[in-house]
């Protein structure tokens, strides 16, 4: 079911962003807040919901914004949502968003533009993220990444993650985002990624724009004990840990152990053969030998 949050959006929005979220809700009230605040272009944002829980239904339909668009879903689609969700956008340039990215960089939709307009041959750029004791944002050591400037804009082509990334209108039209009906989870920016390459587009991080991306074992703890403490219905100790989780949260409680290791697995393998591809590659006679084409995962 969708459900426009106003009569009618009357202006067309220059960007759309889609975030997919289930049973996420301490995530998403930060993830939609830090959009709400440092959005600097016409905007709208679709919000689809994979079949989460009341609370987040609950929260979702108070929201009171022009701009917002959610999408109540009967099932969960996963990262299918993305493309489910840009088949209703409106904007000449499309973001995904993670629900787990709770503070972006001011003006990041214009700085992500801009970039893309500065580099004719970039098709999909992610923000850059932050490093702490609690995340590396998913983003690969540095090595694997060659930096370019381009109209005073710093470029790491490499491997570009889709926790906030953004692509013309124009290229996705060609490529799409891929809709699988079989898995929840699954590389869905990798397959839109080995798409655009294969139309000679690169992908790249936006140096040092940074936004943060609340990934990794230590927000997936914190997380866990707020959800048991909610489901052991001790609703005072919930709110002290979300309280301790201000700065976010994160868990995949849809996704089977097994799963989750083939995943990654196949994307190590894909992010090396990218980083492979910067590299001259010479054989024992001194030739430069030819690259494997590896396609990512997904």
């Amino acid at each position: 079911m969708d459900r426009q949050q106003t009569d009618a959006v009357t202006d067309r929005p220059v960007v759309s962003i889609a975030i997919a979220t289930y049973n996420r809700l301490a995530f998403l009230e930060q993830a939609v807040e830090a959009v709400l605040q440092n959005a600097d272009l016409p905007f709208e944002l679709i919000i689809w919901n994979n079949a989460s829980g009341e609370d987040t239904r609950q929260w979702l339909d108070s929201l009171e914004d022009d701009r917002i668009r959610v999408i109540h879903s009967d099932k969960n689609a996963g990262c299918s949502a993305y493309e489910l969700a840009f088949r209703q956008s409106r904007g000449d340039w499309l973001v995904t968003m993670d629900d787990d990215v709770l503070r972006l960089p001011e003006n990041f939709l214009s700085k992500m533009r801009a970039a893309l307009q500065a580099c004719p041959d970039l098709g999909y750029v992610a923000l850059d993220v932050v490093r702490d004791d609690k995340t590396n944002g998913s983003k690969p050591e540095e090595y694997a990444y060659k930096d370019e400037w381009h109209d005073g804009i710093c470029l790491q082509f490499g491997p570009a993650g889709g926790w906030c990334a953004m692509t013309p209108r124009h290229l996705y039209e060609q490529v799409r985002f891929p809709v699988r009906e079989d898995e929840v989870y699954f590389i869905y920016d990798g397959v839109y990624v080995s798409g655009i390459m294969e139309r000679n587009y690169r992908c790249a991080i936006l140096k040092d724009v940074r936004c943060y991306h609340a990934t990794g074992v230590w927000w997936n703890q914190q997380y866990q004990k707020y959800w048991e403490l909610r489901c052991k219905n001790r609703p005072q100790e919930a709110r002290r840990m979300k309280l301790f989780m201000e700065r976010g949260v994160f868990i995949k409680d849809t996704i089977r152990p097994w799963s989750v290791r083939k995943c990654l697995g196949d994307c190590k393998r894909w992010l090396l053969a990218q980083v492979a591809r910067l590299r001259p590659n010479r054989d024992d006679s001194g030739e430069t030998r030819k690259l494997p084409t590896d396609s990512p995962p997904g």
